[in-house]
């Protein structure tokens, strides 16, 4: 067996980080696996912030003329247009669009991730949709030959929720994990699929106090199965 290379600080992506300093740490472990093993070709999975990181490193690798090969990407409740609870962290939106749902509220009222100012300065500033309508504007044709497979959630649904917020997976807007707002000179080879999941595990237990029943994203068999099929897909 192969032996996995040392996670350096070089090479060791930090999620609380913006993406300008996050996208060249998954760029420089992509060219340690060029250089120890030769990895010419790669299908790059990114769940929840792992998507624009992802994409990060993309355009990092094509415009310096990487000889690395992105075959596709895949994302996985990944904020394309921000996360509504961190709009309202950073003032952009009302606590209302909330509508009570604890996660929301958590963070929102300082008891999850998004309340510190080193976060909000990083990872909760970036990810808004204030910023990532500007982000996004500027990656016209990265993805023009990496096929995109974008993979979102809407188990928590509101009838009068605003769309900016709902339905959601308990932290991302389903249109957010969809990218349906972005240009379609953004995302030209794109596959949407949604599932009746939540973000993560950490959520599943409110969700069954609130649903009665809960699977997470990263745990659900037929996300599974649909990334193994976007990532044959584009071989």
């Amino acid at each position: 067996m192969s032996e996995v290379p040392a996670a350096t600080a070089a090479v060791t992506i930090n999620t609380t980080q913006p993406l300008d300093r996050a996208g060249p740490k998954l760029v420089a472990f992509l060219r340690l696996l060029r250089a120890r093993y030769g990895v010419g070709r790669a299908s790059l999975v990114g769940w929840s912030y792992g998507g624009p990181v992802s994409r990060a490193a993309i355009r990092l690798l094509r415009d310096s003329g990487s000889s690395i090969t992105m075959t596709s990407l895949i994302t996985l409740g990944s904020p394309w247009t921000g996360m509504y609870p961190n709009g309202i962290n950073m003032g952009d939106a009302p606590i209302s669009i909330c509508r009570n749902q604890p996660t929301c509220v958590a963070i929102v009222r300082g008891a999850g991730f998004g309340s510190g100012p080193q976060l909000k300065a990083g990872v909760v500033g970036q990810l808004t949709a204030k910023r990532m309508t500007a982000w996004n504007a500027q990656q016209v044709g990265v993805l023009d030959a990496v096929p995109l497979a974008a993979i979102g959630d809407d188990a928590e649904r509101f009838a009068s929720g605003p769309p900016s917020a709902w339905p959601n997976d308990a932290l991302v807007q389903l249109p957010s994990a969809l990218d349906t707002d972005v240009p379609p000179a953004v995302v030209p080879r794109i596959t949407r699929l949604t599932f009746d999941d939540v973000h993560s595990a950490t959520m599943v237990w409110q969700g069954r106090m609130v649903l009665g029943k809960a699977v997470a994203l990263t745990e659900d068999p037929k996300v599974l199965e649909a990334m193994v099929q976007a990532v044959r897909a584009a071989v």
